[in-house]
């Protein structure tokens, strides 16, 4: 899961571009994870 998302990331970007999702991978996991369960607890709470 998570390497798809890298190569998502990575698709359509120049080389330096690619070298900061590179370096910064993990915090960029850490973030679409934290935001995937902001959203998650969003809709429960609306329901």
């Amino acid at each position: 899961m998570d390497n798809e998302i890298l190569k998502e990331l990575s698709k359509e970007l120049n080389w330096k571009e690619k070298m900061i999702v590179r370096i910064f991978s993990k915090t960029f996991y850490k973030v679409y994870h934290i935001c995937r369960i902001h959203i998650v607890n969003k809709i429960i709470k609306t329901y």
